[in-house]
C-alpha cells in the first residue's frame, strides 16, 4: 500500500479491487468437518485478512474515506504477517 495516498481516485480503486481479488483466495482457517481446531494466529491471520477485504470494500462504496480504509488496511496486514511469521 505504500504510495496508496499519492494515486487519483481512479488508480486508488483499482488498487483496492486488485487487493480484494487477490485476497478472495486467502485459504480458509478450517473446512468444513476438519476435526483439528485453527491456531490462533492462523485465525487470527485470517480474520485480518477479512478485515482488509472489508475496508477494501467499504471505501470502494465510499462508505469509508480512503485515507481511513488504508490505515485499517495497514493496520491489519502487518497483524496478519506478525500472526504468520511468530
Amino acid at each position: 500500500m505504500a504510495g496508496f495516498g499519492t494515486l487519483n481516485e481512479s488508480e486508488q480503486m483499482h488498487t483496492l479491487q486488485s487487493v480484494v481479488n487477490t485476497l478472495g483466495s486467502y485459504p480458509k482457517p478450517r473446512q468444513k468437518g476438519d476435526e483439528v481446531e485453527p491456531s490462533p494466529e492462523d485465525l487470527g491471520a485470517f480474520l485480518s485478512a477479512s478485515n482488509v477485504r472489508n475496508a477494501c470494500k467499504l471505501a470502494m462504496l465510499r462508505v469509508w474515506r480512503t485515507s481511513t480504509a488504508e490505515n485499517i488496511i495497514n493496520t491489519n496486514l502487518e497483524i496478519a504477517l506478525t500472526l504468520l511469521t511468530e
